[in-house]
């Protein structure tokens, strides 16, 4: 990475950008995070995914090494207990009707205890 500083418009202030000599991605500092402001192949998945969005260095660091932001992370997390929960709501109506169908066959006897 090669960070640069850049004044500002009307020369009020100071941009600070980090260019990757790698990928040609350049992220503008944005208080504790950083803005991806370009790339050299804007046809690049991350580009398309991630322009012009705001991350902390973890998330872009996670995202260089093939993983995602982390509200993309709170998604995918989301997701998947949604779809847990469907496969246990689903075996528990197996069970069920499973059970129920062993009564009605004979299959399973429900004895009970006079008091």
């Amino acid at each position: 990475m090669i960070l640069t500083t850049h004044k500002g418009s009307l020369g009020i202030g100071t941009k600070i950008k980090l260019e990757c000599n790698n990928c040609g991605a350049v992220f503008e500092k944005k208080g504790t995070k950083y803005k991806l402001t370009n790339i050299s192949d804007t046809s690049q998945p991350v580009w398309i995914k991630y322009n012009h969005q705001s991350l902390t260095d973890l998330e872009w660091i996670r995202i260089g090494d093939g993983g995602v932001s982390d509200q993309e992370q709170q998604k995918i997390d989301a997701n998947n207990r949604a779809i847990e929960l469907q496969k246990i709501k689903a075996q528990e109506q197996t069970d069920l009707n499973h059970f129920l169908t062993g009564l009605q066959n004979g299959s399973i006897n429900i004895t009970t205890k006079d008091p």
